[in-house]
This record gives structure tokens, C-alpha cells and sequence, in this order.
């Protein structure tokens, strides 16, 4: 909304200025007695400057007319003030002729100001000589002057006194921005399920807890160096009726040193989680799609009324899956842990599992049991 605003005071301001403008070019007009229509237009840069060409050409126009006009009237007293031509035209002592002068541009009458000076000093010198009575000189060897009538130019009139095309500018028109109507559901996490880990050789088959070895009420579990083993994620159901929506899920598993991941055996499904490993902090990241969250929060019964309000009718188990790593020393026990990070508000971490390559017979067990 601030940019709208800000876009239409900008073109508001254009158009003054645009505005301002023209009033200073009616006033010019105004000097040279130019008449003036006013019509309206959206404004722009372009029409503006050419706009502007056009009104200052006619203004030219205007100061040509009058100044044409004042020059030929000084041009015509200039010439009547030469009496002489007159007075022996009448006297019956020369032939006097007449020319009109059409008169376009500035300066164009002085040429023949100046003629008619030089004929005017010619026949001064003529009337000196003369001594034949008045009307008594034969025609045949009467001179000839010529005298101008000046005229304008009616191209010149007509540019001059056309009336001109002023323009009144609108600023460029904005659209307005659509209020945005936001629909939105507020929850509270209300619903904190638990989890649980449990180890997996690389055919997905449990390890079993070596129960006699547990330290300290920790899980220990044995396998093999260069074994391929599996923390998978053990997930409680979320329940029905929850009150909570997720936004984001994220499991971190932090591995153990001596221990190379096997993207390919994790062999994450893209579909519904997202799979990162960061050699240097040696943890597998796995972020639930926003396609699965669809799916975990698809039962939310939402109150579109405005209040806080909305629940899942029904319980949803979700899967996370395996990390699997190779365990690359022999003689060494290796501690596993993962996190579940929930909409980035809480966090449940769960049970530490220990894994020993330290059996030189170590046996493969396949069980069902999971912790």
C-alpha cells in the first residue's frame, strides 16, 4: 500500500509540474495576443515535451507576426515621409508606379526602404535640373520611380493569429492494491508425542539390546566393523481430537565418530521428507515435505469464524526413516541420538543408543521388539 501511495503522489506531482509548465507558455501567448483552447490529457514525458515543441513553435509564430507588423509599418511612414515623389508625380514632372511588397519574414522591408531613399536622392538631383515649366516635360523622357505598398504575408498572419492547443494534464491513474483478505487458523501445540530409536542391521532387521550389558539403563546393542547398521525413528501416534497443527517436522540424528552415512541405503523418499548430512557436525537432518504435512494435518477441522479453534478427528501415525552408516573401527562403542523438533517450538530428544564392535563372534539376531 505504501508503494501505491507513493507511486500516486509522484504522478500527481508530475502533473503539476506538467501544468505549470503550460501556464507559462499561455502567458508568452498571452503577450503576443495569441488565443488559447484548452483541452485535457493523461499525462507523460513524451507527449509533454512534445507538447511543449509545438506551443513554442506557435509562440514563435506570434512574435513573428508582430514584429513583421511593426517592421511594415515603420516601412510605410518611412515612405511617406518621402513627399517629393508625390508632389512632382502631380506636378506632371515624373511617371510614379506602385509595387506591392508581400512581407514574411523580419527584415525583409528594408530593402526597399533603402530603394526608395536612393530614388528619392535621384529625383532631388532631377527637380534641380529641371526648367521646363510644370506639365510641360515630354512623357517619353519622364523618369519612372517606384514606390511599395507593403503587405503581410497571409501564411504569416495565419500562423501568427491561429488559436493555440494549451493542455491541462491528469496524472497517470494507479490501480489500488486489493486489500488481501487473509484467512488464517491460529493452534496451540497442545499434543507432545514421544519417541523412541532402535537399531537395524542393513536388511531393516532390529538388533536386539544386549540386556546384560545395558549401562546405565541406556540401550547397548552389538554388531560388526564394517557392519552397516540403522537408527530408525520410533514415532507415538498423534492422537485423535489433538488440538495443534504442525508446521514443520525435523529429525536430527547425530552420528557417532568412525562412522560413514550410506545416503544410499538411507535411500530417503523424497516424496515426504527432505535428507541432509553435514560432514562436519556428522548429522543427517530429515524435514517432513510440505506435501506430507498436508497429509498430517489433513483432518484439521478449522473454525473459519474468526476465533481460535480447530481439531484433528482422528489419530495419525507418521514414519520417519532409517539412518543407515557403517561402522568403520573395531574395538570401539559408538553412541547414536536423535532429536524430533516440532514447528520449531518444542523438542523431544530421545534415548541414546550404544553400539559395540567389540564381540569377535558377535551374534545377528532378527526381532520384532522395538523400545
Amino acid at each position: 500500500m505504501a508503494n501505491y501511495e507513493a507511486t500516486v503522489a509522484r504522478n500527481q506531482a508530475d502533473a503539476d509540474k506538467a501544468n505549470a509548465q503550460m501556464d507559462g507558455l499561455k502567458s508568452n501567448l498571452s503577450v503576443y495576443g495569441q488565443t488559447v483552447t484548452v483541452e485535457s490529457k493523461q499525462y507523460s514525458a513524451d507527449a509533454l515535451a512534445a507538447d511543449s515543441k509545438a506551443i513554442e513553435a506557435s509562440i514563435a509564430s506570434g512574435k513573428k507576426l508582430r514584429d513583421v507588423t511593426a517592421e511594415v509599418a515603420s516601412a510605410t511612414i518611412q515612405e511617406a515621409a518621402l513627399t517629393s515623389f508625390q508632389t512632382q508625380a502631380d506636378q506632371g514632372n515624373i511617371k510614379l508606379k506602385r509595387e506591392t511588397v508581400k512581407i514574411t519574414n523580419p527584415g525583409e522591408t528594408e530593402q526597399y526602404v533603402e530603394k526608395a531613399k536612393q530614388q528619392y536622392a535621384e529625383l532631388q538631383a532631377y527637380i534641380a535640373k529641371i526648367s521646363a515649366s510644370n506639365g510641360t516635360i515630354d512623357p517619353s523622357t519622364m523618369p519612372t520611380y517606384t514606390l511599395y505598398d507593403f503587405t503581410i504575408a497571409p501564411e504569416t498572419t495565419e500562423a501568427g493569429t491561429k488559436p493555440v492547443k494549451i493542455y491541462h494534464y491528469t496524472a497517470v491513474p494507479v490501480t489500488k492494491p486489493a486489500v488481501p483478505v487473509v484467512d488464517f487458523n491460529y493452534f496451540d501445540i497442545r499434543s507432545k508425542p514421544t519417541t523412541d530409536r532402535h537399531a537395524e542391521n542393513a536388511d531393516g532387521e532390529t538388533i536386539v539390546e544386549a540386556t546384560k550389558e545395558s549401562n546405565n539403563g541406556r540401550k547397548v546393542v552389538q554388531a560388526m566393523v564394517n557392519q552397516t547398521v540403522g537408527v530408525e525413528t520410533d514415532n507415538q501416534p498423534l492422537p485423535a481430537d489433538r488440538f495443534d497443527k504442525f508446521h514443520s517436522l525435523v529429525i536430527n540424528t547425530y552420528l557417532p565418530e568412525n562412522a560413514t552415512f550410506d545416503e544410499a541405503k538411507s535411500n530417503v523418499d523424497g516424496t515426504n521428507w527432505e535428507a541432509t548430512y553435514n560432514k562436519t557436525t556428522r548429522v543427517v537432518t530429515l524435514k517432513a515435505t510440505n506435501k506430507y504435512l498436508v497429509q498430517v494435518n489433513k483432518e484439521q477441522s478449522a473454525n473459519r469464524g474468526g476465533t481460535v479453534g480447530g481439531t484433528v478427528g482422528t489419530q495419525f501415525t507418521y514414519d520417519a526413516p532409517a539412518v543407515y552408516f557403517k561402522l568403520d573401527k573395531d574395538d570401539a562403542t559408538y553412541q547414536v541420538h536423535s532429536e524430533t523438533i516440532v514447528n520449531d517450538e518444542y523438542m523431544v530428544v530421545g534415548d541414546t543408543i550404544t553400539i559395540q564392535t567389540n564381540s569377535a563372534n558377535p551374534t545377528n539376531i532378527t526381532s520384532t521388539v522395538k523400545w
